[in-house]
């Protein structure tokens, strides 16, 4: 059976890898590859969503203890808090 959702997964999962900076685009990468698998149809919506925040943003929360915004879906505070905090994160 084919997954519908397939589709909107192989095009976040391009764009996360091509952003435009390097380090951005790893960090975003990494989580596509790892998450976006599992990610239902909701979730794909709000990991969209957040793609579409100003690279300078992502880079902050994804790098800095700053106070992530309020409006941030759980699943993607519970990553970012997993990705900050957590070094083994990326092995994997």
């Amino acid at each position: 059976m084919n997954d519908p959702l397939n589709s909107i997964r192989k095009k976040l999962r391009w764009r996360a890898w091509h952003r435009g900076t390097k380090e951005l685009d790893h960090l975003l990468g990494q989580f596509a590859d790892r998450h976006l698998p599992a990610m239902n149809e909701d979730q794909l919506n709000d990991f969209s969503a957040f793609m579409q925040e100003p690279e300078p943003d992502l880079m902050v929360w994804l790098t800095d203890s700053s106070t992530l915004p309020p409006n941030l879906p759980t699943f993607l505070r519970d990553w970012l808090a997993d990705y900050r905090f957590d070094p083994t994160y990326n092995e994997q």
